[in-house]
């Protein structure tokens, strides 16, 4: 892992995101049975500390991408997705 991860609880389990040596973006949770961590890469990249939130129903993780543009990519009803905001993200 590559910087500092981030963490939120979402729908009463814990959420850690960070990134990957290959800046990928890299989900752990703890599994719904409550016995063990599990681990997830999500779609893109970030160059910077991710972010995380949670909207309405969605688990959203915004970050830097590797175009140095903000991105957001949120999990809703059993999918994630993925937006390109256009706005430029500074160190």
């Amino acid at each position: 892992m590559i910087g500092t991860p981030a963490m939120i609880e979402y729908h009463g389990a814990m959420h850690i995101v960070a990134r990957g040596n290959d800046n990928s973006i890299i989900w752990h949770w703890w599994g719904t049975n409550g016995d063990t961590w599990n681990r997830e890469k999500l779609p893109g990249a970030f160059i910077g500390i991710p972010d995380l939130a949670v909207y309405g129903n969605q688990f959203q993780v915004s970050g830097r991408g590797i175009d140095g543009m903000l991105y957001t990519v949120w999990y809703e009803n059993g999918r994630w997705s993925t937006s390109y905001h256009g706005i430029p993200v500074g160190d």
